[in-house]
């Protein structure tokens, strides 16, 4: 299968959602997250990840993974002192992709 097979028939659609969420997030804290499919942060093509099982096994229409702001000694490990803030952001994300799915017509998600 080649990439262009592998990218969803809403990518599209997926990649609006996403950007709104990250807008939601940029509004309310400042915070900026960068969206795309995982392609886009790696070198090339991925598979195998927790959105890709959700969308292949359970047609799971609006799939995403979203990842700390990279901090701490090793890149990943936030500090304690901002979880909290963090937390907020990615409920803010969740809230706006529910809006999304709540608001928006079945065919269209």
């Amino acid at each position: 299968m080649s990439l262009s097979e592998a990218i969803p028939d809403n990518w599209e659609r997926k990649q609006g959602v996403s950007n709104d969420m990250s807008n939601r997030i940029n509004r309310m804290t400042g915070a900026r997250y960068r969206t795309g499919g995982i392609a886009n942060f790696l070198a090339g093509p991925s598979a195998g990840t927790s959105v890709d099982y959700a969308a292949r096994e359970f047609n799971a229409p609006l799939a995403y993974n979203i990842y700390a702001p990279p901090s701490g000694r090793f890149g990943w490990d936030v500090e304690e002192w901002r979880i909290n803030a963090i937390v907020d952001q990615i409920f803010a994300a969740v809230d706006d992709m529910a809006r999304h799915i709540i608001f928006s017509p079945t065919t269209e998600i």
